[in-house]
């Protein structure tokens, strides 16, 4: 059965920008009433966690957010999932949390090729015609998302050894890391 759950744990960063401030459950249940639930998984009718400060939260504290959040999905009994968030809490994610590891399974067929000149970015389905391969390169799977971009991943974790868990918990603000799972996100074809 589908289920639209809003998660505070994939909200843009918190603090300073106004825009970055939920709005109330009773206001995102009458802006929209049918199918989501904001009862289960938000803390409070009001926005608890923003706060009207004069900086911006961390991006590692961000992107630790984002890990409780796919911890959360690797939770539920469904099988698969479609994640809705800002690119920026997906970039930081991605990119800076030192429990989630990407992984790239996308075949050469259909991955999308970007030409290097700098400016132009070329989406193509098929191996691209050109003989010059050399200007075509992969786009990184952990690479910020554009407007509305849709990717597919595979969400998958492993335990560490205690080892590789003191390393991580020695590169990092968050010190409950050590205890949890890596998460791997594998990027496939769409």
């Amino acid at each position: 059965q589908r289920r639209y759950v809003a998660l505070e744990q994939f909200r843009e960063i918190n603090g300073w920008l106004l825009n970055a401030k939920r709005r109330t459950v009773d206001e995102l249940k009458q802006l929209f009433p049918q199918h989501w639930d904001f009862d289960s998984e938000l803390a409070s009718n009001e926005d608890t966690l923003w706060t009207p400060s004069t900086t911006l939260e961390s991006q590692i504290d961000c992107a630790h957010r984002g890990y409780l959040g796919l911890l959360w999905i690797l939770k539920q009994p469904q099988t698969s999932a479609l994640l809705v968030a800002h690119g920026g809490i997906l970039r930081f994610l991605m990119q800076q949390h030192p429990k989630l590891r990407m992984k790239d399974q996308r075949t050469a067929a259909t991955t999308e090729m970007i030409k290097t000149n700098g400016k132009q970015t070329v989406h193509e389905l098929q191996q691209p015609c050109d003989s010059d391969r050399s200007k075509y390169e992969r786009r990184p799977v952990d690479e910020r998302f554009d407007n509305c971009e849709i990717r597919k991943y595979l969400l998958s974790y492993s335990e560490e050894t205690d080892e590789k868990r003191a390393e991580v918990t020695k590169h990092s603000n968050n010190e409950d890391n050590c205890d949890r799972p890596c998460i791997i996100l594998t990027e496939v074809d769409l």
